[in-house]
């Protein structure tokens, strides 16, 4: 139970959850439409994970020590 190749199912059964309610047995979300899908694969093709892993701002430069010439 719970390694099975099936996945997840969106269907007319689900409902929400909400503290102290019982499973959902793999049901995750509502039954989609094929717009709804449609919009989803879309949002995934142009979607950047790794954008969320770059830093904002600038890139911090690491300090170096300075070393006069003379040794």
């Amino acid at each position: 139970p719970g390694n099975w190749n099936t996945g997840h199912s969106f269907d007319t059964t689900y409902v929400p959850w909400t503290p102290g309610s019982g499973p959902a047995h793999g049901t995750i979300g509502p039954l989609l439409t094929h717009d709804e899908r449609m919009a989803i694969i879309e949002h995934l093709k142009v979607r950047d994970d790794e954008a969320e892993a770059r830093p904002s701002g600038p890139i911090p430069v690491p300090s170096c020590p300075v070393v006069a010439a003379d040794g």
